[in-house]
């Protein structure tokens, strides 16, 4: 057999293996879970309650909103009494068998019902991942360390306890990129971004929201704590330049520290995402006062 028989006939056995394993999904297409891909295997629950197989924190959702199950080798979808019900393709329905494609609302959430075989699915998910990554850091961006602040400030409104956030500022970066050109801002960005991922705790969030602007959301932490937090990255980024051969780079940064109690609500009785912005706005102030007060400290 010739190498291109072999590898035509190899082609062709992993696409008709590829069909052969199409399984159903759920994907996001608006809200938190914009672009996340849940695979459906046997029965699958949605709704805001933390034991749902897909959780949903936007506003008008139950607490099990709805369940899909098979039903004579399709799959069905069921409303689970919800307060303001279950709407497929448009319609609001009580049960509804699901076709490839369907669009269903929850609340104000939109899913989409869909069967992917095994390529599908890697370049669905793979592309899912680039959306919410930066590509230079790796940590997540602008978008997404925004849509978890905001899941956590649901979580607050439903008894949770505090969420604090750090916003920090690398010192004279443009000095730096003048000094070293865009590669050695470029592997300060990097070296930083990797310090604050070792430093933080697990479940805490960071992400690259500008040039050279970082954003960690803190979950379950009032203020003293994020102080803290916020210290010990002081610590790790000054401790030890930066690699840069044949030069090492001296790297400072400003922090400004902010939670909940320092804003005008509690984040139970308004849009979770008005009070996003406004604690990130807080933090920025605090930040701008770090940096007018000589940088390379941290004003909460």
């Amino acid at each position: 057999m010739s190498k291109s028989t072999r590898g035509t006939t190899l082609l062709q056995s992993i696409t008709t293996s590829s069909e052969h394993e199409c399984m159903a999904s759920l994907v996001g297409l608006s809200g938190g879970v914009l672009g996340r891909r849940v695979e459906i295997k046997g029965c699958l629950t949605i709704g805001r309650a933390d034991d749902c197989d897909m959780v949903l924190t936007e506003s008008g959702v139950s607490r099990r909103h709805a369940r899909i199950v098979m039903v004579g080798g399709a799959h069905v979808i069921f409303d689970c009494d919800s307060r303001n019900g279950l709407f497929v393709d448009g319609q609001r329905v009580q049960s509804v068998e699901l076709r490839d494609g369907a669009q269903i609302a929850i609340g104000e959430c939109v899913l989409k019902y869909t069967r992917m075989n095994t390529i599908e699915r890697v370049h669905h998910d793979s592309l899912a991942s680039m959306s919410m990554l930066d590509a230079l850091t790796g940590l997540a961006n602008r978008r997404q360390v925004l849509a978890t602040l905001v899941k956590e400030l649901r979580g607050v409104g439903r008894g949770a306890a505090s969420v604090s956030v750090i916003a920090l500022d690398i010192d004279h970066f443009k000095r730096i990129n003048d000094t070293y050109g865009h590669p050695g801002g470029d592997a300060c960005l990097r070296e930083i971004a990797a310090r604050m991922t070792a430093a933080i705790r697990p479940g805490d969030t960071p992400g690259r929201v500008g040039g050279e602007e970082f954003l960690i959301v803190l979950p379950q932490t009032a203020l003293y704590d994020a102080l803290n937090v916020a210290a010990r990255l002081r610590t790790v980024i000054r401790s030890t330049p930066v690699r840069f051969p044949p030069d090492e780079i001296e790297v400072r940064a400003s922090f400004g520290v902010a939670d909940l109690s320092e804003i005008s609500v509690s984040g139970c009785g308004r849009d979770p995402d008005g009070v996003a912005n406004e604690l990130v706005a807080h933090a920025d102030r605090l930040l701008y006062r770090a940096k007018t007060e000589g940088r390379d400290r941290i004003v909460a």
